[in-house]
């Protein structure tokens, strides 16, 4: 991968996860940055909040990987068509309460829509992602 923002954007999101850092990974977004995903009612705000939504995952799936198939990119906006993977070895802290892993492991194609300053942090992202084909992967849902 050699390129513009958007493989660049590539590049650092892969590292991130990679580093199971929550800090790393919130300091890819602008200290007022709105991340929606589709488990969260609302989309999640600020680095505080990032760095809890990453720390919930990196905790319950240790082996998280993040693996772009495609980046796309127009102006200050990047797609990247790719996929995490990993193993549910670890409880789940949730505003629910604790959810108890289940040693299954998933793999969830994604799509995520993102904005960018002009220093390349992200200003808005939007992840799509089939919330049912997770949870059945790895072992909450039927």
């Amino acid at each position: 991968m050699d390129g513009g923002r958007g493989v660049q954007l590539a590049k650092t999101f892969i590292a991130a996860v990679a580093s199971r850092d929550p800090a790393t990974w919130a300091a890819l977004f602008t200290d007022d940055a709105r991340y929606s995903i589709p488990d969260a009612p609302e989309p999640v705000r600020g680095h505080e909040a990032l760095d809890a939504t990453a720390s919930m995952f990196f905790t319950a799936f240790p082996d998280m990987a993040f693996e772009v198939r495609t980046v796309i990119e127009q102006g200050n906006m990047v797609v990247l068509e790719a996929a995490t993977k990993g193993t549910f070895t670890d409880p789940m802290a949730t505003p629910e309460g604790e959810v108890p892993p289940t040693d299954r492991s998933y793999v969830a194609p994604l799509v995520a829509i993102c904005e960018l300053t002009d220093t390349g942090l992200i200003a808005e992202c939007r992840e799509y992602y089939d919330t049912a084909a997770f949870a059945a992967q790895i072992g909450l849902s039927g």
